[in-house]
């Protein structure tokens, strides 16, 4: 397994060094603790919230230390609990009169280690709490756990008490908010093929060319079975199933809906996934008003995915909304919108540019054109932005410069929204990619009303140069870590 790698002992410590030298103005690096914290933390106004747990996870959790997520991140070595005096200086560092919050996804290791931090910061006067999220329900007691695993519903918890700590609400009221939304939260995923950590050189475990692990943990666990692969659409409905019929989510309910990657599988394909969750959802009554689709809790380069599932109710959701002076912008009328994207469909080529226009539509149709420009964008970084402007999104911006978690990019008194033309698969061809970026220029239009138009130019599928970047400025800043 090739990897850039020197010394695998250095792994960590050399990320956690080139992720706080990219933001030289917002973070805080301490290595004697792997400590990464927001350059203004902590504040006497918030409760200080904190999440280790073991590295390989990225961009969990060290690359969601900023405004309204995470104020400090103190990981272990990869799939690893940090030692408890991580923990311990990192809460004497970040302690506030309001408290310490320590998130603690459900591991034994990591439960440990953040116990015993909290009771060595507690006898020195510090006040700290732990909540512990378990979102996982594909097996009740695993490898590493006594009752549920933490997995990728963690993000939802980190930005609703991110958002209370930040708008002043006092330790009880944070921890009320943070169990609240762990306990409509649930998760399951699956795994293609295993993962390779550094320190090992080879595969976490074996997975035959025709199997998946269903319900895979995040650190290459077992999950409830090992299956044949299957179609995609097979595979969603399976964990659509287990997660919906576990709270259980119900007809009538508005929920947010996360197709995280879990390292190694492409974005086009997390769309194809989230296409067919959408529309099995719809036919149970249940409605997606919150879209997530991208990289957020991954086990290093494991190829694989998992669904998350939110109940929402108006608190929730005005927290996941929440992030500065966050504004979300609807996108253009549903029959505008169905009238471009079954025009495009009609003309899009193959059927995998199909599917996965299909899924960028539903998310598009129910969600702002902020996250519409973050989950069209992937994994590539905003173009034609200065130092400056990167600078001033905080460190939840570094996510390869812009795609991950944030809503918009500040630009002075307003904001700017990114969208990349839409990558529809090399069989699709130049129309198709053409035929995308209208359907999303018109859409755009439509709902801010005003349009400057900047472009780059891509190869799509021919190889032909096209120019497919738009900048779109709207009239408010969008900064918003995960918004």
């Amino acid at each position: 397994m090739k990897k850039f790698v020197n010394d695998p002992k250095q792994f960590v410590p050399e990320m956690l060094e080139g992720i706080a030298l990219a933001n030289p103005d917002t973070l805080t690096y301490v290595p004697e603790f792997n400590l990464l914290m927001r350059s203004d933390a902590p504040s006497p106004d918030r409760v200080s919230i904190v999440q280790g747990s073991g590295s390989g996870h990225e961009p969990a959790h060290v690359m969601i230390v900023g405004k309204g997520m995470l104020d400090a991140a103190c990981p272990g070595d990869v799939f690893a609990a940090p030692p408890m005096d991580y923990v311990y200086e990192t809460a004497k560092r970040l302690a506030s009169p309001k408290g310490v919050l320590l998130l603690v996804n459900n591991y034994t290791g990591d439960r440990m280690a953040f116990d015993m931090g909290k009771e060595m910061a507690e006898a020195d006067g510090l006040k700290v709490e732990i909540l512990t999220i378990d979102d996982d329900v594909a097996v009740k007691d695993s490898t590493y756990t006594i009752g549920r695993r933490g997995v990728a519903g963690n993000f939802f918890i980190i930005k609703a008490v991110g958002a209370a700590a930040a708008q002043g609400a006092e330790m009880d009221e944070v921890i009320r908010i943070g169990k609240k939304v762990n306990d409509v939260t649930r998760t399951m995923g699956v795994a293609l093929t295993a993962c390779t950590p550094p320190a090992k050189g080879s595969p976490l475990f074996e997975l035959g060319e025709d199997e998946i692990e269903m319900g895979v943990g995040i650190h290459g666990e077992p999950g409830r079975e090992r299956q044949k692969l299957r179609s995609a659409d097979e595979i969603v409905d399976e964990l659509l199933d287990a997660v919906v019929t576990d709270l259980p989510y119900s007809s009538g309910d508005r929920v947010a809906l996360m197709v995280n990657g879990l390292g190694g599988t492409p974005i086009s394909e997390l769309y194809i996934l989230f296409r067919r969750a959408h529309q099995q959802l719809a036919a149970q009554g249940i409605t997606v008003t919150r879209s997530y689709v991208n990289e957020y809790c991954t086990s290093l380069d494991m190829a694989g995915a998992s669904l998350t599932l939110v109940r929402l109710d108006d608190e929730i959701e005005g927290l996941l909304r929440s992030g500065g002076h966050h504004h979300v912008i609807d996108a253009a009328p549903d029959s505008l919108q169905r009238h471009h994207r079954e025009n495009l469909l009609a003309q899009g080529g193959c059927a995998l540019a199909r599917a996965v226009l299909e899924g960028l539509w539903a998310s598009l149709r129910h969600h702002s054109i902020e996250r519409c420009a973050d989950q069209i964008g992937g994994k590539r970084g905003h173009e034609g932005h200065t130092s400056r402007e990167r600078h001033d999104l905080g460190p939840g911006s570094h996510r390869e410069q812009g795609a991950h978690f944030g809503g918009a990019e500040a630009c002075g008194a307003g904001c700017v929204l990114v969208v990349p033309g839409v990558e529809v698969g090399a069989r699709a061809g130049r129309g198709a990619v053409m035929r995308a970026h209208e359907l999303i220029r018109r859409s755009v239009d439509g709902a801010s009303g005003r349009r400057d138009a900047r472009a780059t130019s891509v190869a799509c599928g021919d190889g032909t140069p096209v120019k497919t970047t738009t900048l779109f400025h709207v009239k408010h800043n969008a900064c918003a870590a995960f918004g």
